[in-house]
């Protein structure tokens, strides 16, 4: 199989539109388009649902993209150990991030990166919210970080690597608690529990505009930075609070989940600053997050 078919896959897999997986991989939008066809009349397997603002995996996608990753990383190898290359690495990555979302994903990144490159070290800095994280990569603080923002600038480069939808917490026993959805109208009078506006004010200010737009107050009962905390004391019944889906699961009792309606899912992105030009071990790690997420 060309492994051009699976690159051009991977990219519009990740990326979720044509004409962002063509600039990434220096095509135009129809040769991606041919590539991604000719793959799967070769899989015999449809691997997209085409959708007027992108695309999105199908279950047969879903299943091909860890492999196609995977088989592309052997490929690399090969090619390595036919020329002679040593791919390992020396050097220290500096990682920022915040919230307890990224236990789900910095873990697989820092094992992919051991296995490859053994003497890298690396420093993790906690507590790089918010607009925090654009101006650590920018300023030279840090290499890399998670963000939740949704505009970073033209210096910065990213790897979406998950979709957050936007939840409400309530204690179970609570009068929604039987449902799995919830408007902005259900809860516009409930009294919140939220991250402090410097931590999630992205969120916090949609979410309060939407509620004041309906006729409410969007009172702010506690704020609190930790979110097992918050959960802890939505589960006491004081008051209800904003999540995300990539908390789930959480290690707290008596709280259910709702998905919020009339928000779109938030993308949740790693990104680097795409201003100079990568040293290798920068490279190196963009490649490995783009492999493993």
């Amino acid at each position: 199989m060309d492994t051009k078919l699976l690159e051009a896959f991977i990219a519009l897999a990740e990326e979720r539109h044509f004409g962002r997986a063509a600039a990434r991989l220096h095509l135009t939008q129809p040769a991606v388009s041919q590539q991604v066809k000719r793959l799967e009349r070769d899989l015999e397997a449809e691997l997209f649902e085409r959708h007027p603002r992108g695309v999105r995996l199908t279950a047969a996608g879903t299943r091909l993209l860890d492999r196609a990753r995977e088989i592309l990383a052997d490929v690399a190898e090969l090619r390595a150990m036919a020329d002679g290359r040593n791919r390992s690495l020396h050097g220290r990555l500096r990682i920022a991030y915040s919230g307890y979302h990224v236990v789900n994903f910095l873990p697989r990144l820092l094992r992919r990166l051991q296995e490859q490159h053994p003497a890298v070290a690396v420093s993790l800095i906690p507590g790089m919210h918010g607009g925090l994280a654009p101006k650590a990569v920018l300023e030279g603080a840090a290499d890399f970080a998670f963000s939740r923002e949704m505009h970073h600038g033209g210096h910065v480069g990213g790897h979406v690597y998950a979709l957050d939808d936007v939840l409400i917490a309530v204690a179970e026993g609570h009068r929604l608690s039987d449902r799995e959805t919830v408007s902005i109208e259900d809860v516009k009078d409930e009294p919140f529990i939220t991250y402090p506006f410097v931590r999630d004010g992205m969120v916090r200010n949609t979410i309060g505009g939407m509620a004041q737009n309906s006729g409410g107050t969007f009172s702010v009962r506690y704020a609190v930075a930790d979110t097992p905390m918050i959960l802890a004391l939505v589960a006491e019944g004081l008051g209800v609070a904003q999540t995300f889906s990539s908390v789930v699961p959480v290690p707290v009792s008596g709280v259910k989940l709702l998905k919020l309606e009339g928000i779109e899912a938030l993308e949740n992105t790693i990104i680097w600053n795409e201003s100079r030009e990568p040293e290798a071990l920068i490279a190196a790690f963009i490649e490995i997050i783009r492999e493993t997420l």
